[in-house]
């Protein structure tokens, strides 16, 4: 899958990608693929970043993207609306990360810890609604 596209793209497009990246991620990534893993990472930011920088309809899509059913998109979209819908956002990645149900998220915990809404002893500050 070719992750990065210079290309102008539709919000429509950008979230297709946003979602095939996050989907297909196991099958993109094998075990201990460091490199494939923070490329792929890497294209999903840019993604997000290009969706906000296209204003309301941009970040409402990653709003929804919030709701997704795979967690990868979930937790992508989360830490992208931090600064947008925070209050959803860490209840979104504290659900991702908790500890409590034995769910780990290297990347949802390190979302919460920048944000100041994880501890690294008892997990998410929050707890999901």
């Amino acid at each position: 899958m070719r992750f990065f596209s210079r290309a102008p793209q539709s919000v429509a497009q950008l979230v297709e990608r946003f979602v095939a990246i996050g989907t297909d991620l196991p099958e993109i990534v094998g075990p201990g693929e460091v490199r494939g893993y923070d490329k792929a990472s890497g294209a999903m930011r840019d993604i997000a970043k290009q969706l906000q920088a296209l204003g309301g309809e941009g970040e409402e899509a990653l709003l929804k993207l919030m709701g997704h059913g795979n967690p990868v998109v979930r937790m992508r979209a989360a830490a992208a609306c931090l600064n947008v819908s925070r209050d959803r956002a860490v209840n979104v990645l504290a659900d991702i990360c908790d500890l409590r149900a034995g769910k780990v998220s290297m990347d949802a915990m390190h979302a919460l810890l920048f944000v100041d809404e994880f501890d690294l002893e008892t997990g998410p500050k929050r707890r999901p609604v």
